[in-house]
């Protein structure tokens, strides 16, 4: 199984990448970005991704192109997505580049990092602490096998 170090780029832009590129899907929600490093990716307990810790990794990284959060309709939830979207944009403060996007559709839940990890805390911290971290049927429930397939497949884990 690889390792978070063998990784050539962050674990969440593969997945999202794999999730909008390959599979043609808008994006994904943070509970799945969260659960899928808090399950097949963290050295133990004291490796566990937060809200906090994802988003603020995506704003420090040095990615080409901007993270965007907007409100996906199809599953009433906030996803991640490397679709360029218009919003207030977030820069890497050191590199001044801009790594996020809080869409028009996710500025009601706030303009900075911070207020976006206060929401997202409140929404979905309960779901994590559950290992719920997939919505299904308007639902948040533990990972399905075609979840766990797509993360092995997107992180090239062994299956």
């Amino acid at each position: 199984m690889n390792e978070t170090t063998d990784l050539k780029q962050p674990y969440w832009l593969i997945l999202i990448n794999y999730w909008v590129q390959t599979r043609k899907r808008t994006g994904l929600t943070i509970p799945f970005i969260v659960g899928t490093y808090n399950l097949y990716l963290s050295k133990g307990n004291e490796d566990k991704e937060t809200i906090n810790s994802l988003l603020c990794n995506i704003v420090d990284s040095n990615i080409e192109n901007p993270i965007s959060v907007f409100n996906c309709d199809t599953i009433g939830e906030y996803v991640l997505t490397t679709y360029k979207m218009s919003g207030t944009e977030i820069k890497n403060k050191t590199t001044q580049k801009n790594t996020f996007v809080i869409s028009l559709s996710a500025e009601i839940l706030g303009k900075t990092i911070d207020d976006l990890v206060f929401k997202f805390e409140k929404m979905y911290n309960q779901s994590i602490s559950e290992n719920k971290y997939s919505k299904n049927n308007l639902s948040w429930t533990e990972f399905n096998e075609g979840d766990i397939k797509l993360i092995k497949e997107a992180l090239g884990l062994d299956t």
